[in-house]
């Protein structure tokens, strides 16, 4: 069944649900509602204003599994009106960037420098519920500062917060 198909089938204007991965670290919650067979593709710009979506995109195939562990530094959570969460994805740290040079006693040294003004990709699942996309710090990278949510620990350290791509829906 093709996806304008399983569009008409669900009576709703949405595919019908597909099946996904039962352990993937980027498929929503069930919380959120069923998975479809689309999602969304994001290019996020952060700068001294906070976050916003540059440019969205519906890919139409179910979310891809993610190839990132779930102990990346950051998460994006889709949330609805009501500051629910529907999804939540794992981000590498964004505007970090790495480098390994030779020590002087000959060894590598890692060195890691922090942009304030950068781009990032992201893929979210397609929810017609979503209403902003929020974005966190997690794990041990966060231990110390305050903002704690209680769906990411209480380390978890808020980084700013952007309108779900409406446009694209």
């Amino acid at each position: 069944m093709t996806a304008a198909q399983a569009c008409q089938a669900s009576g709703h204007g949405e595919p019908a649900p597909a099946s996904a991965p039962a352990a993937v670290s980027q498929t929503p919650s069930t919380d959120g509602g069923a998975l479809t067979a689309r999602h969304v593709l994001l290019v996020v710009q952060h700068d001294s204003s906070g976050f916003r979506v540059r440019r969205a995109q519906v890919v139409a195939t179910p979310l891809p599994q993610s190839r990132f562990p779930d102990a990346l530094p950051w998460r994006a959570e889709v949330e609805d009106s009501a500051g629910k969460s529907l999804a939540s994805v794992a981000l590498p740290a964004g505007g970090e960037l790495r480098g390994e040079f030779p020590g002087p006693d000959g060894g590598m040294q890692a060195v890691h420098f922090r942009k304030d003004d950068f781009a990032f990709v992201v893929r979210l699942p397609y929810l017609e519920q979503g209403t902003a996309i929020r974005f966190w710090q997690t794990g041990s990278a966060a231990v110390g500062a305050g903002g704690a949510s209680a769906s990411h620990g209480a380390g978890a350290v808020e980084l700013g917060v952007t309108p779900y791509a409406t446009d694209v829906k």
